[in-house]
């Protein structure tokens, strides 16, 4: 019996291995439904492709696809890398809510990524069309191919729509700062270590620890990761609630955040919009950039 059932797996084809990528730009879709919702839909498209789905997900938070950081710098390009490395096995299908989850660049980019990911022996599964996408499919099927164009360029002119107005938004905030003085009062747009109170940003909880990093850099010498360790070793989180790594502390003492500046897209730089946790002599330092 034993012989007969060892045929007979023989006989099934092994099923290609499929990951989730779910990615949302905005902590907004990160505490909503925007992960949830693409988590439900990844075992459904398993089943009527026949795929087996894997447990790891791949999940990219806050990084752009139109700019492609989440391919740059993310748990994407994490997930090429990994499949060059021989830890993704040949054949997995990275499986995508809608197209735009795993590009909104030009045309002409988003073939290169799916060309990547083709020569990495790849295929990319996208539910809102219930298709798989391998080169052969992509070759072999013109309908397939035409689709494509048509939603790369659907989801890179609304990107490219989204920046225009972002852009006209925090122009016309710039202004009404530097005709009135009226700031734009939300945390969204403001250092974690910061609260709004009585109408303006004043120091929060976190403040403390800006410039406890300061004077453990300044003062007493330590290196990126002696002072994460120091960190850690008091209990101190960073004011995400994470662990401090060499990576978070260099990105507070590059911040000009902390001597209270304000840089507006366009280049223009505010002195004084925030209230300043730690003084630019300190700041400057040697040692300190």
């Amino acid at each position: 019996m034993d012989g007969a059932n060892r045929t007979i797996d023989k006989l099934i084809p092994e099923r290609r291995v499929a990951f989730s990528y779910q990615r949302v730009s905005t902590p907004d879709q990160v505490q909503g439904v925007g992960l949830k919702r693409q988590e439900n839909l990844f075992e459904p498209f398993c089943e009527r492709h026949g795929l087996m789905p894997n447990k790891d997900r791949v999940i990219d938070q806050g990084l752009s696809a139109y700019h492609g950081l989440h391919h740059k710098k993310g748990s994407l390009g994490m997930f090429l890398q990994a499949r060059r490395d021989g830890l993704i096995p040949a054949g997995a299908v990275l499986v995508v809510e809608e197209w735009d989850r795993f590009s909104r660049r030009k045309a002409s980019v988003s073939e290169r990524m799916l060309h990547e990911m083709w020569e990495l022996d790849l295929a990319l599964g996208v539910v809102s069309q219930d298709v798989i996408i391998t080169e052969q499919s992509y070759n072999a099927n013109i309908g397939q191919s035409v689709l494509l164009k048509v939603l790369q360029n659907e989801a890179n002119e609304d990107s490219a729509k989204k920046s225009r107005r972002i852009k006209a938004v925090w122009r016309e905030r710039w202004e009404r700062y530097r005709e009135t003085g009226e700031k734009f009062l939300s945390m969204s747009d403001a250092p974690k270590w910061l609260v709004i109170e009585n109408g303006d940003f004043t120091p929060g909880p976190g403040a403390d620890v800006i410039k406890l990093i300061f004077d453990l850099t300044v003062d007493q010498g330590l290196s990126g990761v002696g002072v994460a360790r120091e960190l850690n070793k008091r209990d101190l989180k960073t004011p995400s609630g994470a662990v401090w790594t060499n990576a978070n502390v260099s990105k507070v003492i590059k911040n000009d955040q902390v001597m209270g500046r304000k840089a507006w897209p366009d280049g223009h730089v505010s002195e004084g919009y925030y209230p300043v946790i730690v003084k630019p002599e300190k700041v400057k330092s040697p040692g300190t950039r």
